[in-house]
């Protein structure tokens, strides 16, 4: 799930979001998005309130020696360190309220993500092939 939510946010490529016609991350000026996950600073600080998300996130960033109250610094921070990142995206899994998804349910799977990322371009036909080839990385 989060292989597929990675392709589908950056195609794990792009690090910050594209803006202002940039091709790479590195020129976009003032991405409001981190990270392969895509994350926005509204995002991690609704996270850090969240009553299930706060709870696994709190360790987590403590073992990475990151403060609980900075979801500034933990936005800027995400852009470059995976491990955060995908510490926020599990969390932010966590909190859509039914069990992840097998590999025969991508519908399920599109439906957490949508649920969960909130995203303002889906992209909804990209989903069947970043599920597979989550899945195929996943079975190897």
């Amino acid at each position: 799930m989060l292989i597929a939510i990675a392709l589908q946010e950056s195609r794990l490529v792009h690090r910050a979001q594209l803006v202002g016609g940039a091709a790479e991350w590195w020129h976009s000026l003032d991405p409001p998005a981190h990270g392969y996950y895509q994350f926005e600073v509204v995002s991690i600080r609704l996270m850090l309130q969240h009553s299930i998300a706060r709870p696994l996130l709190i360790p987590a960033l403590s073992a990475l020696d990151y403060p609980v109250d900075a979801p500034g610094l933990i936005h800027e921070s995400v852009r470059d360190n995976d491990i955060l990142a995908t510490v926020l995206a599990r969390a932010l899994l966590y909190t859509v309220p039914e069990s992840l998804p097998d590999e025969s349910e991508r519908e399920r799977g599109w439906n957490q993500y949508i649920f969960g990322w909130r995203p303002g371009k889906p992209r909804p036909g990209a989903w069947q092939t970043n599920w597979r080839i989550a899945w195929e990385t996943v079975k190897r």
